[in-house]
């Protein structure tokens, strides 16, 4: 093996893209309802705004949940709620965020990427969680060092406001590893190791790669280890020192 690259959340953190949007939401909100009774007459459009897109978001995101829609919906709701703010704002909240849920990462499987890393391995991330946001959590534990490259998606900024946040990598994982990894950085397919959490999500980039290559994420929930086993082919070590040796005999 010369390369592993690998999904962030729900694969290396419990957190989710969810969790931290939430955490940005409610921080703006908490600092609008703050501003409001310091006398802050003008807060009262914000919160107005803020709580609407609050109920659609929320709205958006329980039709997701249950499949009866798209995150490109939840996104759309949610960008239009933090629109216009400081783009450096925005980013203090997920700095926040990433300093509260650091905890949540599996050190252990970092551990495991850390030492392939150290032994010559090109290593990578590949999210459709927010870029930035990943390497905030990996500096908050010392492990900035750890992945040669990140690629997930962009918090847009036009003259330091912000714009929301892009969603290019969503349902098409495969074809962004195909295209960046593949493609851009030449990395030989036989040689190269995915590992992933959901069977839609990173599913699909078991067509790019040899049997074999695609593995389960300790943290992945039962059933999605089954159906990424059951119809991508994947690898299910039962445990991080079984994926360890599996890795390193790779």
């Amino acid at each position: 093996m010369s390369n592993l690259i690998s999904d962030f959340h729900g694969s290396i953190t419990t957190a989710s893209e969810a969790d931290q949007n939430k955490a940005i939401g409610y921080g703006i909100l908490a600092d609008t309802i703050r501003g409001l009774k310091r006398g802050y007459v003008f807060e009262l459009f914000n919160l107005g705004k803020l709580l609407v897109a609050k109920k659609r978001t929320e709205k958006a995101l329980a039709a997701y949940s249950k499949g009866e829609g798209s995150l490109a919906d939840v996104y759309k709701h949610f960008n239009g709620a933090i629109r216009g703010y400081p783009t450096e704002y925005v980013k203090s909240k997920v700095y926040q965020y990433t300093r509260e849920s650091s905890g949540q990462v599996d050190l252990q499987l970092l551990r495991v990427i850390e030492d392939l890393h150290s032994n010559g391995v090109n290593t990578g991330i590949l999210s459709v969680g927010y870029e930035d946001g990943i390497r905030m959590v990996l500096n908050e534990l010392r492990r900035s060092d750890v992945f040669d490259i990140i690629v997930g998606n962009q918090l847009l900024n036009v003259n330091g406001r912000c714009k929301g946040f892009t969603l290019d990598i969503y349902e098409k994982k495969a074809a962004t590893f195909e295209e960046r990894f593949l493609r851009r950085l030449g990395l030989d397919p036989n040689k190269t190791f995915y590992i992933g959490n959901d069977s839609k999500d990173d599913g699909p980039v078991a067509d790019l790669l040899p049997k074999g290559h695609l593995i389960a994420a300790p943290m992945a929930t039962d059933i999605e280890k089954q159906a990424l086993a059951s119809r991508w082919g994947a690898v299910v070590p039962k445990d991080h020192a079984e994926l360890e040796r599996y890795l390193f005999a790779a």
